[in-house]
């Protein structure tokens, strides 16, 4: 009896053994998993700024002769604010934003790198912020930037890309809120790229009201109808910034993720 109970129970943990090792390859299958689909979106945030960049060197801005500083003006400054997972705009990126986007619509710039939060749980990691807060810290940075420089007597062009696109929007959302404490349509004016509350199809703007509590995402809307000039720049099939109309079209669906 004995040796048939040892028999019985050295099957038993040999199959638990098997099965335990089975687990721990699916843990570690779905951790790189996971790690893989992180790394993809930080990278296709990084090449879609890129892609934009090449674009806008197409003839996109070509004014004769930049605009003259306002006398009433001290100085223009340009806030550039970097896009999920780039919370800190590194030289290059400044670099390349400001000749391609800033100058040549802004006379002598007076160029700021705006550090913002730009975390997105869980894609920018088990820690980060969830995507409201990130954009809500990042909200009451911005307005604190725009208010220092408007106080200061200077005029402001406010860059946004990706998350810190969505920042600006809600700002913009603010300040009308002000009515006539507002700065001035003159004071200001703001430049988007990869927008996801952009209004002719961002993923933000295509269900508004919608939450998704567990990853903190709401869904803000499109970006509104404000005073301010403002100018967005769109890629065709960006799965964020242009989500398809019809979700039921398996080709644009496709376009839209093979796109990131």
């Amino acid at each position: 009896m004995s040796t048939a109970l040892a028999t019985l129970f050295g099957a038993y943990g040999q199959q638990f053994q098997a099965i335990s090792a089975q687990v721990a390859a699916f843990h570690n299958e779905f951790t790189q998993r996971l790690a893989a689909a992180a790394n993809a979106f930080v990278n296709a945030e990084a090449t879609n700024t890129s892609a934009l960049v090449q674009e806008a060197t197409a003839g996109l801005f070509k004014p004769t002769s930049p605009p003259v500083l306002p006398p009433m003006f001290n100085q223009n400054t340009a806030i550039i604010m970097g896009g999920t997972g780039s919370p800190i705009p590194t030289p290059s990126y400044v670099n390349a934003i400001t000749t391609l986007f800033i100058d040549p619509v802004v006379s002598n710039p007076v160029v700021k790198a705006l550090v913002t939060p730009e975390e997105l749980y869980p894609i920018t990691g088990v820690k980060s912020l969830p995507f409201q807060t990130s954009v809500q810290l990042g909200l009451q940075i911005l307005d604190g930037a725009i208010w220092e420089q408007i106080n200061a007597g200077n005029h402001v062009t406010v860059f946004g890309y990706s998350q810190s696109a969505v920042i600006a929007s809600l700002e913009m959302q603010h300040l009308i809120s002000l009515g006539p404490n507002a700065p001035s349509p003159s004071q200001l004016n703001f430049i988007l790229i990869g927008n996801e509350m952009n209004p002719n199809g961002a993923i933000l703007a295509r269900i508004p009201g919608l939450n998704v509590t567990t990853l903190g995402l709401p869904f803000y809307g499109a970006t509104p109808d404000n005073p301010y000039p403002t100018t967005t720049y769109t890629l065709e099939y960006d799965g964020f910034a242009d989500f398809p109309r019809y979700p039921l079209n398996v080709l644009s669906d496709i376009n839209a993720v093979l796109h990131h």
